[in-house]
Parts: structure tokens; C-alpha cells; sequence
């Protein structure tokens, strides 16, 4: 593959993170309409982190696409691979958080469940099969009436 093909292939790439992260908010927001009341006050809302997430990495593979070798695109990439990549795991870590404090309706970070849910939130082709019954489980209850 030569240097003026891969554009979109990067931009096919970009979209296999960008899909798992809708999926991430998805469960983000579910968890949240059914955490209680005075939970879902102290914790606030974080969805500006899954939209910075995805809009950092279609920005990523831009100028891959438009520009393909150029000096631009490596310069985005550098200035904006590790902010991207902090986004996009702290939005899995926010997923299992909300996950696990709907599940248990009350948080507790030193709960060793919560790196294994968030490993799977990172591994999702796994995690979408094992957090599949405890999801829909969440997803089943009634919405808090403050949320």
C-alpha cells in the first residue's frame, strides 16, 4: 500500500473507535437515567468527554485523507495522539463507572470490579458479549424520575 492510499483506511480505522465509543455513551447514559437521584447530582455529566473522543480522532485522520504524507498530517498526529487516546480511555473508565454505580446504586472506586468492567469496555467486541445481560438488565428498570 503506498503512502497516498492510506486515507482511507484511515479514515475506516478512525470509524472502528468512533463506533465503540457511541456504544460507550450509550451505556453511559442508560446507566445515568437509573442511578438515584442524589448520585446522579455529585457525579455530572461528562458526555463532552465521548464527543471530544470522537471529533479528536475524525480530526486525526483528516489530513491523512486530504493532504496524504504531508508534513501536516504527522504534526496533528503528534500534538493530538495523546490527548485523543486520554479522551477515549477515560470515556470507557466513565462507562463502567456509571455502569457499576447503576448496578450497585451507590459508587465505590475501590470496588476491584470496576478495572474489569473497564477492560472490557476497552475490548468491546468481548465486553458486548459478557456485559450484554448485566446492560439490558440496567436498561430494563424504570428511569429515575430526576433524571
Amino acid at each position: 500500500m503506498t503512502e497516498t492510499s492510506g486515507g482511507p483506511w484511515r479514515f475506516l480505522s478512525s470509524l472502528s473507535v468512533v463506533v465503540p465509543l457511541l456504544w460507550l455513551h450509550g451505556i453511559y447514559q442508560i446507566s445515568r437515567e437509573r442511578m438515584p437521584a442524589d448520585q446522579l447530582a455529585n457525579s455530572g455529566e461528562k458526555t463532552w468527554v465521548f464527543l471530544t473522543a470522537a471529533v479528536g480522532l475524525v480530526i486525526l485522520t483528516l489530513p491523512g485523507i486530504v493532504l496524504p504524507g504531508s508534513e501536516l498530517g504527522r504534526t496533528v498526529g503528534k500534538m493530538l495522539g495523546a490527548p485523543v487516546a486520554l479522551a477515549y480511555f477515560a470515556s470507557c473508565w466513565l462507562a463502567a463507572a456509571a455502569l457499576l454505580t447503576a448496578e450497585s446504586k451507590k459508587p465505590n472506586w475501590s470496588d476491584p470490579r470496576l478495572f474489569g468492567v473497564f477492560l472490557l469496555m476497552v475490548y468491546a467486541f468481548a465486553g458486548a458479549w459478557i456485559l450484554r445481560s448485566r446492560i439490558q438488565a440496567i436498561a430494563s428498570r424504570n428511569p429515575t424520575p430526576d433524571a
